[in-house]
Formats: C-alpha cells, sequence, structure tokens
C-alpha cells in the first residue's frame, strides 16, 4: 500500500513540475467595468484578453467576468458567455452560457484558447434575471491583444437577406443596439459563415432554465454554422467551461 502511495504521489510531482516548467508566463489586458442594475441587484462585468506563454509557444483566450457588487446573488441570477473575434470582427470562438449555479458574487467563462498568429478581441455578454426573465447586455471590448487599440469597425449598420434576417459582425451590437439574426463567425474547419444569435446565447425563461443551462456548458456543443441562404456549412463550437479551471481564473484575478 506505501508503495502504491509512493508512485501515485511521485506521478503527481512529476505531473506538477511539468506544467510549473512549461508555463513560463501569463498577461491579461481587460476592457473597463460595465454597469448594470436588475431586480435591486448591482452588477458589473466586463471583458478580458489573456496571453498565456509556454516554453512551445503562446496562447490566446477570450475570458468573461460578470460580479455583483454587493454580495452573493441568488443561483441562476446571472450567466456569462466568453467570446474572441478576430481582427476582422469575425467570431472566432466562443464558450457555452455559464450561469451561477449556487449563491456567489461573481462567475466567469473562457473560450478555447487558440495559437494563431493575428490580432484578437474579446467581448463577453452577460444574461441577468430580472423577476420575470432576463435582460442581456454586452460588456465593453477589449483592447487589442498585442497592441491596445480599439477595434476600427468599418461598417456602421447590418445587412439583410431575402428571409429579412439581419447579418454582420457582433462587434457592432454596442453601437447599432442590438446583435444581428445572424452573427459572423468562422466554423470549427476555418470555413466562414454566420451563427443564428438565438443558437449561441439562448436566453433562459427561468432561473431553474437557467441553472440547466448552465450545468450544460460542461460539455462542448455544436451549433450550426450557415450562409446567408440560410443552407447549414459546417458547425461552430461552443467550448465547454470546466468549474476547475473557472477556480483558476479566480484565484488569478485575487
Amino acid at each position: 500500500m506505501k508503495k502504491i502511495y509512493k508512485n501515485i504521489l511521485s506521478i503527481l510531482l512529476v505531473c506538477i513540475l511539468v506544467s510549473v516548467s512549461s508555463l513560463t508566463a501569463f498577461a491579461g489586458i481587460a476592457s473597463d467595468w460595465k454597469e448594470s442594475s436588475v431586480k435591486g441587484y448591482n452588477y458589473k462585468y466586463r471583458s478580458d484578453i489573456w496571453t498565456i506563454y509556454y516554453v512551445s509557444g503562446n496562447t490566446i483566450e477570450g475570458v468573461g467576468i460578470v460580479k455583483s457588487t454587493a454580495g452573493n446573488v441568488p443561483a441562476g441570477y446571472m450567466g456569462v458567455q466568453a467570446r474572441l473575434y478576430t481582427s476582422n470582427d469575425t467570431l472566432k470562438y466562443s464558450s457555452a452560457y455559464v450561469y451561477n449555479e449556487i449563491a456567489v458574487i461573481n462567475e466567469y467563462a473562457y473560450t478555447s484558447a487558440t495559437s494563431s498568429s493575428g490580432y484578437f478581441y474579446s467581448q463577453s455578454q452577460v444574461k441577468l434575471y430580472n423577476g420575470d426573465g432576463y435582460n442581456t447586455y454586452n460588456a465593453y471590448q477589449s483592447p487589442n491583444a498585442a497592441v491596445p487599440t480599439s477595434l476600427d469597425i468599418s461598417m456602421d449598420s447590418y445587412g439583410v437577406t431575402r428571409n429579412n434576417e439581419t447579418y454582420g459582425s457582433a462587434l457592432l451590437a454596442e453601437k447599432i443596439g442590438q446583435e444581428p439574426d445572424l452573427i459572423l463567425a468562422v466554423g470549427t474547419d476555418g470555413t466562414e459563415g454566420y451563427v443564428r444569435a438565438l443558437d449561441l446565447a439562448r436566453t433562459p425563461k427561468t432561473t431553474k432554465d437557467a441553472i440547466n443551462i448552465g450545468l450544460m456548458s460542461s460539455q462542448d456543443r455544436d451549433i450550426p454554422l450557415y450562409d446567408l441562404e440560410g443552407n447549414v456549412i459546417g458547425q461552430f463550437m461552443l467550448n465547454a467551461v470546466e468549474k476547475e479551471k473557472v477556480a483558476e481564473l479566480e484565484l488569478k484575478m485575487k
């Protein structure tokens, strides 16, 4: 029994040493906090973009954060989705929506990491319980991942398909007032197309519904990628958000 215990301990130590030696540095930049008051609760939320440097190279990921400014809020009251965009306003990665399953003061979500070259931006979205459904808010855009300059958006309106659906980059939502029906995105195989806003961020009707959506966030989930004719041309993945990594994020934020 002692020998088995020693072997397990040795394996754990090796894993820890490998992890520490491979991670060389961490850097994060964030948008300003945005604040909203819903149903007597005050919240603030923002978009982060994190660069993690490894011996083998660096990765970039988007992180979404929502916090209550005055203590814990009841289960299911706040949800957050992290989104990572390329420099041409295309949605690169998105997390699933994460809701607080218990009464807590904050909640986090993160996208998959990319090692691709280029510039990236993060803009998270939150849903806050209003007593009869949820209010949806977009956080401010993060600065550029490499150089802290704001994104130059050349368009100021969405296009409209023959089916009378709006389409374009979700990064224009803050400027226009709402997201398009079809959001410009890049699929899992690199194909560029559009995802439906309703597929990307379904709004729960009750806190119980929100908690169930949050439980689903522990697994990767694919949603359809469309062209502007409404044809399915691929898949876009909503990456899982593991509670263990959320705990790590909380430690880094302290």
